[in-house]
């Protein structure tokens, strides 16, 4: 019991930028995070979910941090968002905003979530939508400390866990990250990743890659560093 006590009175006197920076160090893991079934649990229905092991550090991460003590409760929050891997459709960054995204418990989780994540996986990505490519820097710019984004072509939605946790990473075309810089201004800097899912043909969903997406990505990347360049050359004047 005594050591107990003074283990406790010895954390009771970490300055909060030192235990933050613990929990930080604490939540991380090499997979990615899928939030979606964290939300049902906290809901009560754990044991009917099938949680892979990867997945379900996670969630025993978010119940470590929420359950300990009020101190640990406000910086493990802040630690948790921080230092996961969040694998999202591309609206739940605007939801996030709004805060309707309910799996994340509160109106002020969904804020705190939204200042502090820096990774996310977006998955909703389909190969022949160059529309939808195009939208996500915008997306993702609510998200002020983003600085790692990858994007899952051709994601397998039913069977979600699995086929995240597998995807195959491919290298990232520069016109990809040319978008991000066109569109995302202020967060121009993020590194953008690509991937396939796991369940995919990937010779096809690069084929259509190839022919369906890239060529529009590049056509309008030289669209914008036209205007880019006329916009400086007017300002100049």
């Amino acid at each position: 019991m005594a050591c107990s006590t003074a283990s406790e009175c010895y954390m009771d006197r970490l300055p909060d930028e030192l235990l933050l920076m613990i929990l930080t160090y604490a939540m991380q893991r090499e997979s990615p995070f899928f939030p979606e079934p964290l939300g049902a649990a906290r809901i009560g229905y754990v044991k009917k979910l099938h949680f892979t092991m990867v997945q379900r550090v996670h969630a025993q991460d978010w119940c470590r941090v929420t359950m300990t003590c009020q101190r640990i409760r406000r910086l493990g929050k802040e630690a948790f968002f921080s230092s996961k891997r969040f694998v999202l459709r591309a609206s739940i960054p605007e939801s996030l905003r709004d805060g309707i995204y309910s799996l994340f418990v509160n109106a002020s989780d969904q804020q705190l979530a939204m200042r502090s994540i820096c990774s996310v996986v977006i998955v909703d990505i389909a190969p022949s939508v160059a529309s939808k490519v195009m939208r996500v820097p915008k997306l993702l710019g609510v998200l002020p400390k983003l600085k790692d984004v990858t994007l899952v072509f051709d994601w397998a939605r039913w069977n979600a866990i699995t086929t995240i946790e597998n995807a195959i990473p491919f290298q990232a075309p520069a016109v990809l990250t040319q978008i991000f810089e066109y569109i995302a201004g202020a967060n121009s800097d993020v590194k953008v990743h690509a991937a396939i899912c796991s369940s995919s043909d990937p010779e096809y969903v690069q084929a259509t890659l190839n022919t369906d997406l890239y060529p529009i990505l590049r056509a309008k990347a030289q669209m914008m560093a036209k205007e880019k360049e006329r916009m400086s050359k007017s300002t100049e004047q």
